[in-house]
């Protein structure tokens, strides 16, 4: 699939470029902002960081993944990263994830971006479930699943182990007819 961009009222959604790695290694590398992150645990190199950026290049390419850096239109910073990843079209189901730089957090940028997202994985993907799973502390990503109509379905206990301790993993999921049904609200 070609490359392209989503909007919402405040941030474009664009694909990843190694132009972002500067912002993207700073925040890997910050042991309070990827506390709850599954997939990275400091410290993390540049290279690392470059390689991965290309990876999610091929699964846009094998429509396997889509990952978006996160922009803000009024200043074109970007100040995070989300995607759709295990896209599954036999299912029609994938996975989200979120990364906000903190300096951003509590200003409605994750909600809004995973709203768009949403729509993309309904609307243009056809799919029918987009999952989502957090470790239990992370109050955060539970408000944002709580918020747009996310359904919890269990906790796997001490699932990950996250810098040395085992933590429980929620996970959940939004329907496509759910999801339907709140945007008519």
């Amino acid at each position: 699939m070609k490359k392209f961009s989503l909007e919402t009222e405040r941030l474009v959604l664009r694909p990843l470029k190694l132009s972002d790695l500067d912002a993207i290694y700073q925040n890997a590398n910050d042991k309070f902002q990827t506390r709850f992150l599954k997939s990275i645990e400091p410290p993390v190199s540049r290279k690392q960081e470059a390689n991965w950026i290309r990876s999610t290049w091929k699964q846009w390419k094998n429509e396997t993944g889509f990952t978006f850096a996160a922009v803000r239109k009024d200043s074109n910073e970007m100040i995070g990263a989300l995607d759709l990843l295990e896209v599954s079209k036999t299912h029609r189901r994938a996975k989200i994830g979120i990364f906000f730089y903190q300096k951003h957090w509590g200003h409605g940028f994750g909600t809004e971006a995973v709203k768009r997202l949403l729509g993309f994985g309904f609307k243009t993907l056809k799919l029918n479930r987009i999952e989502y799973g957090f470790m239990e502390e992370n109050t955060r990503s539970a408000g944002v699943m709580k918020k747009l109509g996310f359904k919890i379905e269990g906790i796997q206990r001490e699932f990950l182990r996250k810098r040395g301790k085992f933590v429980n993993h929620v996970f959940g999921s939004i329907l496509a007819s759910e999801w339907k049904k709140r945007k008519k609200v």
